[in-house]
Formats: structure tokens, sequence, C-alpha cells
């Protein structure tokens, strides 16, 4: 966030990096680096499956895939 002063910042990706990576050590014992591509893929894959989930509904978003 310190590179941002002065500047308009959106603090999403860093509480998801921050999120991720307490789950993830939870769960394997191992960290993410905070500029990690596989990460922020994976939270922007995650962002955009939710946004769909609320334009089309949970039950109309499984029948896609069923």
């Amino acid at each position: 966030m310190q590179k941002s002063v002065g500047q308009p910042h959106d603090p999403h990706l860093d509480l998801a990096v921050g999120t991720y990576n307490i789950i993830w050590t939870v769960i394997s014992g191992d960290k993410f680096q905070w500029d990690d591509p596989f990460l922020h893929k994976l939270i922007v894959s995650l962002a955009t499956n939710l946004e769909a989930v609320e334009l089309v509904g949970v039950h109309n978003y499984v029948l896609i895939f069923s």
C-alpha cells in the first residue's frame, strides 16, 4: 500500500492474498509469495466466478455446468 501513496488504491487484492495465504498455510504448511502469478490468477478467477453467481443465481449457475 505504501507504493500507492497519494493515489487511489483498491485493497481487495492485498486482503485476498493475505487471506489465501493464511488458509493455504493452515492446510499445507506452505506460503505463497505476495507477487505469485498463480495466486493472483486464482483470486481473479474466483472473483469472476462469484460475479457470475451474483448475476444468474446459484441454481442457474450449477445447471450450466451439469
